[in-house]
């Protein structure tokens, strides 16, 4: 019998990677929404200049390419927190919510609201900790 956290877990899950698989046809795919895909065009010019690990890696992207990298990044794991094997769902989780703080950073240092990329990366957490409670630690099952 299904855990609570689990139904909630999964139903989470669908709901959040089917926003993602969305999100990521649309910066991939014009025909998905043509007006919404110029949009995600533009914006990327704006955030690609602020690319987070860019005084890290001292990588600058170019939009285009910034756009289709986490446009294909959502595309698979937004899918993927649904339908991959357990390790594989917490890595896509993981891709994910690395990709929220990204979008929370950029927003914040645009000025801009980021309530949407903070609201989906606590789901994110949500769905990571309603998966993992409960899990016995490898310490202990040794």
């Amino acid at each position: 019998m299904a855990s609570v956290g689990g139904i909630v877990a999964t139903a989470l899950s669908v709901l959040v990677g089917l926003v993602f698989a969305f999100s990521g046809a649309v910066k991939l795919f014009p025909a998905v929404n043509p007006d919404l895909h110029q949009e995600m065009a533009s914006k990327f010019s704006t955030y690609s200049p602020i690319f987070p690990l860019a005084d890290v890696t001292g990588f600058h992207p170019s939009p285009e390419l910034y756009r289709q990298v986490v446009g294909s990044l959502e595309l698979i794991s937004g899918p993927g927190i649904i339908l991959f094997p357990a390790e594989l769902k917490t890595i896509c989780n993981g891709i994910l919510f690395v990709i929220m703080c990204g979008a929370c950073y950029t927003h914040f240092a645009l000025g801009e609201p980021f309530i949407v990329p903070m609201v989906l990366g606590a789901m994110l957490g949500c769905i990571y900790f309603l998966r993992h409670q409960g899990e016995p630690s490898k310490e202990k099952a040794q």
